[in-house]
């Protein structure tokens, strides 16, 4: 789906339960610029504690995960305007550990002082106010962590996990298209 940064995202209420249990979120951008806040997903409607899980690129370049404020960067910095990336984020409900893969490397691992709480909306192109600009593909949940293994093949498309069929409903601005 191509999003223009500054209306366009995919909203579905009533989502994935990110509650007591383990989970992967995928997908593969291509942004359009390097410098900007580009939000690639949130869950959650942001009230509460642990209401909201999000994943976004900061002006810095830096990539950053969010649980409600419990955020934690990337220590590299990643150019990745007019590439295609594939993102990659684990959690392991038991040792609260979260982790996030780029291309198939492991760029965070970090574990959580808060404890996902979200059921409700999916909103993918978007975190807060970070609008993603560029194109978004092959957008997936997994009610399992993924092993290393299954995260390399995943990467190099070779993977066969089934995952939920979603219908997305469109966000502000009408959606994006796909």
């Amino acid at each position: 789906m191509s999003l223009n940064g500054t209306t366009q995202y995919l909203n579905k209420t009533g989502g994935f339960n990110f509650n007591n249990k383990n989970w992967t979120v995928s997908c593969w951008i291509k942004k359009t610029a390097n410098g900007r806040s580009d939000g690639l997903f949130q869950f959650g409607d942001g009230t509460g504690q642990g209401a909201y899980v999000g994943i976004y690129y900061k002006s810095t370049n830096a990539i950053s995960i969010t649980f409600f404020n419990d955020d934690v960067d990337s220590a590299n910095t990643y150019s990745d305007a007019g590439n295609w990336v594939h993102i990659l984020l684990t959690y392991n409900y038991l040792t609260k550990i979260r982790r996030l893969y780029r291309n198939g490397i492991q760029i965070i691992n970090n574990v959580s002082a808060v404890i996902p709480n979200t059921n409700t909306n999916i909103r993918i192109g978007i975190l807060g106010s970070f609008y993603f600009q560029g194109l978004i593909d092959d957008f997936r949940f997994y009610d399992i962590e993924l092993n290393v293994s299954q995260i390399l093949e995943l990467y190099n498309g070779r993977i066969n996990i089934t995952y939920p069929k979603l219908n997305y409903g469109s966000g502000a601005g009408g959606g994006g298209s796909s």
